[in-house]
């Protein structure tokens, strides 16, 4: 069975520029998404996915993403045989794309007009990137199906077997080929019997599909449900929790949106048996491209470019007649086409523009870019060995000491951080990744309940690696803190785990080490009370002493009109502003499904240092809280008032549940417009201070990355210059942008009033330091103290 011939003239020519407009697309389009392991948030999660692959670990159980076996495609590395099958399968996969797009435009057009198809086609294609690959293919087969009844049933089961590839590789793409598949064979409504069969080839091309992957990709069919439903889970929370707002993001989706609605009134001007199939093809992508790119409006937005462009291409493509096939073609209205595709691109490339969005790369590969990926697989050889070389050159400051590599030995560990590049950097340990193994992925109770239960197995990890940036900053992804991610799993690592070691020399990555030690530390937690809680408004915290972690319980409930909002737009973010009793704030993003299940509010962990020692059941020196506050741009998205419940961990035995050493005076600590100085001469500053004893002195330094020689000293000074108390520290000690503690040898009791300091840095050959100010015009530095008062 063969497909209807294009009417042209010169069957050479037509065979021409067929082969051309293939040649073209290919070279625009073709992409290997393979590079070297990289560490990092967004780096280092396609090792842990290409590990998985192949191996005894079961996606959907113990591997929970988005991403399924074959999600290593999309993001490929040289581990075993999968950088030679990515290139096999995305040349086969672009090549067969090619030629379909070349057979929708030499067989729709000639002349001119096939000329600026083919140039349409290529400038189109180069947006075409693997995550939106497959779901662009099926809709050009489904098309072609539409006009050829004869061969429709095979493109469909075709398609089918692309969708089940799309859910092997990452559910969103199959969800989205899916939606396409079986909203097309709705149409034409006039043929039920069609109709069903059309289902059954899909139905039984997906289902077959997806079972002999699996079984191939994990050695069993074992864990296919459970992918789905994690997966659901992941997506359920997606809204609430993977993006904030953006400058000029209103204007942005106004001309989106409008493209949207530009593109619909595009596709009625087709006729009246084509309008709802091409509309019921391109919506499932459509809807799927909005959630990516407005939910997460940044790099996501060009999931909405590409379906939104191609989408375009293909309406513009079903305006033109089809020769041969007289009785079901559009009239011929190039003019329709012309105005419709400016009309859609220009409003979608406006939309980007106000986003700031441009990135030539992202969104194109530019021209020939498909030369780059066939000059590699010429050079298949080297081009390995210059990845390994890339990957190793990465991972250099993530190779543990072979001291530390010792104490870990042949026991399971696993990695208590966002950024896994560890996992790539020291494949030699017995590496046992929690389930959600970026645990800031647990979106909702059932994805954090599996990690809890994970820790508190009996074969749960011997160890637990946490990572931080020099600053020792507990900040997380999108503002939120790192120990909010995980409220239910949190309070097992507490219980289970006992911190080690701690990585001192801040030339190297400052980790920490937690090895299993199960202790009774911690009781159950219990409600302390119940209180109604108001938006905006400080809410002072219940006394439980100073022998017992509080957290917040809160529930929310979102009015309808918010709920049908948070279907297209996002709503508000919701923060947690903390206030502590020496007077400064720290705000903090939260997720609705987390305060659900419970925010730590007392003590808060400022830093990984203060976290490791209340592990190690040291005293540690932090700031009280006094009260929190919620905080939302728009309180009415929920009922008021809104329920907390205040519960407590009674701590047990030494373990240190609040700051033994509080602060009780803090400059600058909200973090806004302040800017660093040299230390080439000493600075001094001022403070009103209440009558305390003081401890510990920190100041806020910077290093510039480097490691510094020299001594740094802080004095307190008295009314007539005297030194009341000294401190100094090495400048090699000092972490870049942190806060650098200066511990007096004696507690300094000053009384209220006027308390002078000065920081003075003695530097070496190489030395550079800078003191962090208070605010951008003021000469004061930024310090915070430590003590009690009085």
């Amino acid at each position: 069975m063969t497909l209807h011939a294009p009417s042209v003239d010169d069957p050479r020519l037509n065979r021409f520029a067929f082969w051309l407009c293939a040649v073209i697309v290919f070279l625009q389009a073709y992409v290997v998404p393979a590079n070297p392991a990289s560490p990092g948030l967004d780096g280092s999660f396609p090792h842990i996915l290409n590990l998985a692959t192949f191996a005894s670990e079961k996606f959907g159980r113990d591997i929970i993403y988005t991403y399924g076996p074959f999600g290593f495609l999309l993001q490929a590395e040289d581990i075993g045989l999968h950088l030679g099958l990515a290139y096999a399968f995305w040349t086969v996969t672009y090549a067969c794309f090619a030629l379909t797009v070349a057979y929708i435009v030499v067989s729709r057009t000639t002349g001119w007009s096939l000329v600026a198809a083919i140039v349409f086609a290529g400038a189109v294609a180069s947006f075409v990137d693997p995550d939106r690959l497959l779901t662009c293919f099926v809709m050009l087969l489904l098309f072609i199906g539409y006009d050829h009844p004869r061969i429709r049933t095979s493109l469909i089961f075709c398609c089918g077997i692309m969708a089940a590839f799309g859910l092997l590789m990452k559910v969103t793409i199959g969800v989205g080929c899916m939606g396409s598949i079986f909203a097309s064979l709705l149409f034409p409504l006039r043929a039920p019997i069609a109709i069903v069969a059309r289902a059954c080839a899909a139905i039984v091309a997906i289902g077959a599909t997806l079972y002999i992957g699996w079984t191939v990709a994990t050695g069993s069919p074992d864990g296919l449900g459970p992918y789905f439903y994690t997966s659901s889970q992941m997506s359920q929370a997606y809204t609430a929790v993977m993006s904030h707002g953006r400058p000029r993001e209103a204007i942005s989706l106004t001309f989106f949106l409008t493209a949207m609605a530009s593109l619909i009134v595009f596709a009625v001007k087709l006729p009246r048996g084509k309008v709802w199939h091409s509309l019921a093809v391109i919506g499932p992508s459509v809807a799927i491209a909005w959630k990516h790119g407005v939910v997460r409006y940044d790099g996501h937005v060009a999931s909405l470019v590409i379906v939104l462009v191609f989408s375009t291409f293909c309406v513009a493509c079903l305006h033109r007649n089809l020769p041969g096939n007289t009785a079901k073609a559009a009239p011929d209205r190039p003019t329709v086409s012309i105005y419709g595709s400016i009309a859609v691109l220009f409003l979608t490339a406006t939309g980007l523009i106000t986003a700031h969005l441009i990135d030539g790369t992202r969104y194109s590969g530019g021209l020939l870019a498909g030369l780059a990926p066939l000059s590699k697989l010429m050079t298949f050889g080297a081009y390995r060995q210059g990845i390994a070389r890339e990957s190793e050159a990465r991972h250099v400051n993530y190779r543990l000491s072979p001291e530390l590599l010792g104490r870990i030995g042949d026991k399971t560990i696993d990695a208590y951080t966002y950024d896994l590049g560890f996992v790539a950097a020291n494949p030699q340990l017995h590496w046992r990744l929690k389930p959600v193994f970026q645990h800031f992925n647990a979106f909702t109770d059932y994805l954090d309940t599996q990690n809890a239960r994970f820790l508190a197995a009996e074969d749960a990890p011997h160890f637990l690696l946490t990572f931080q940036d020099t600053s020792g900053s507990m900040a997380g992804v999108d503002e939120r803190h790192q120990l909010f991610d995980d409220p239910i799993a949190f309070p097992e690592i507490i219980r289970n785990y006992h911190i080690v070691y701690t990585e001192q020399d801040p030339s190297k990555p400052q980790i920490g080490l937690l090895e299993r030690q199960p202790n009774d530390r911690f009781a159950s937690p219990r409600i302390v009370s119940t209180q109604n809680g108001a938006w905006n408004t400080a809410i002072p915290l219940p006394d439980t002493g100073t022998r017992s972690l509080l957290r917040a319980r809160v529930e929310l409930t979102k009015t309808r009109l918010a709920a049908i909002e948070e279907m297209l737009f996002r709503l508000p973010e919701i923060y947690i502003a903390y206030v502590f009793v020496d007077g400064s704030e720290k705000k903090y993003r939260l997720i609705p499904p987390h305060l659900k299940s419970g925010v730590l509010v007392s003590p808060l962990f400022e830093t990984y240092t203060q976290f490791h020692h209340f592990l190690a059941g040291k005293e540690w020196s932090g700031a009280k809280v006094a009260a929190i506050r919620f905080e939302t741009q728009r309180p009415g998205d929920y009922a008021f008032p809104f329920t907390i419940s205040w519960e407590a961990i009674d701590c047990h035995g030494d373990a240190p549940c609040s700051p033994t050493t509080s602060r009780f005076y803090a400059r600058g600590s909200d973090g806004i417009n302040r800017t660093p100085v040299m230390l080439t001469a000493p600075l001094d500053t001022s403070i009103t201070s209440p009558a305390a004893e003081i401890r510990t002195i920190e100041v806020r330094l910077s290093t510039y990355a480097r490691i510094s020689k020299g001594t740094l000293t802080i004095d307190v000074l008295g009314d007539r210059d005297e030194t009341l108390a000294h401190a100094s520290i090495d400048a090699a000690d000092v972490k870049d942008n942190g806060y650098a503690p200066f511990n007096l040898d004696a507690p300094l009791r000053v009384p209220a009033g006027k308390v002078r300091f000065r920081l003075s840095y003695i530097a070496q050959p190489g030395g550079t330091i800078a003191a962090w100010l208070s605010s951008g015009t003021a000469s004061d530095f930024d310090l915070r103290l430590y003590g009690e008062t009085k």
